[in-house]
């Protein structure tokens, strides 16, 4: 009888681990950016849009999301992977909190002043539509010393996606 009281108990705590590992491993609910910040709540926009035109929606949906309990660390312009926690509120954009989220940190380009986060907030400053955006993709050109920022604002109205823009930062 002991030996299979010991025998359950170390199936048990293997199972534990193995369960605990495999949720730490799943992929995030949301990567994307801030986009807005305020003291209770994040903004997050992916970057990478879901196709639904087979089924009769758009061809490219950009989840987004309000998120309450972000670390007070986390900024307006930072790229970040959320997993959500508890139950998530189905509205457009979604409402939820936050379970763990992490900064995905990237290398200063080379001769660059401002941080990727900054530039992207900055160009955040700069674009005025009255939808939501996707930010799609960020670099720096060392020629011109400039970051370039590129988003496209959100129409689920339109079959059609909207077209790529990229709001130029000067490095400085």
């Amino acid at each position: 009888m002991r030996k299979w009281l010991v025998q359950l108990t170390l199936f048990s705590a293997c199972m534990f681990l193995v369960s605990c590992n495999a949720l730490t491993k799943k992929e995030p609910d949301i990567h994307g950016f801030v986009i807005e910040r305020t003291e209770e709540t994040i903004f997050v926009v992916s970057k990478t849009p879901k196709d639904f035109s087979d089924h009769g929606g758009v061809k490219e949906f950009y989840d987004a999301i309000v998120l309450d309990g972000a670390p007070d660390d986390v900024a307006v312009g930072d790229e970040v992977r959320v997993w959500y926690k508890g139950p998530i509120r189905e509205s457009y954009p979604l409402g939820g909190s936050v379970g763990a989220l992490e900064i995905v940190e990237t290398e200063q380009p080379e001769g660059a002043v401002l941080s990727r986060k900054e530039a992207v907030k900055r160009a955040l400053e700069n674009i005025h539509t009255g939808n939501f955006i996707s930010i799609i993709d960020v670099s720096f050109d060392p020629e011109t010393r400039t970051w370039n920022v590129a988003y496209k604002p959100i129409e689920y109205y339109d079959n059609e996606p909207p077209e790529l823009t990229t709001v130029k930062v000067k490095d400085e």
